[in-house]
């Protein structure tokens, strides 16, 4: 799913931390930028970033036969 990643920083990192804060600790991607200003440029980057891990996820082959 992760596509070999490291465990480096940069937008890698960002990439799961965003998705984690939304998705984890239910918090909204206004109040995940007001957390991580200096992390993330604007609320439109946290939106961009959720959505592009979620749709990996729907298409990923492990996930789809996870859940079949």
């Amino acid at each position: 799913v992760w596509g070999g990643r490291g465990g480096g920083g940069g937008a890698d990192a960002a990439g799961l931390f965003a998705p984690r804060l939304c998705l984890a600790l239910e918090l909204k991607p206004s109040e995940v930028h007001a957390r991580y200003p200096d992390r993330f440029a604007s609320v439109a980057d946290v939106y961009r970033i959720k959505r592009n891990l979620l749709d990996r996820l729907r298409r990923s082959p492990e996930i789809r036969r996870f859940l079949a």
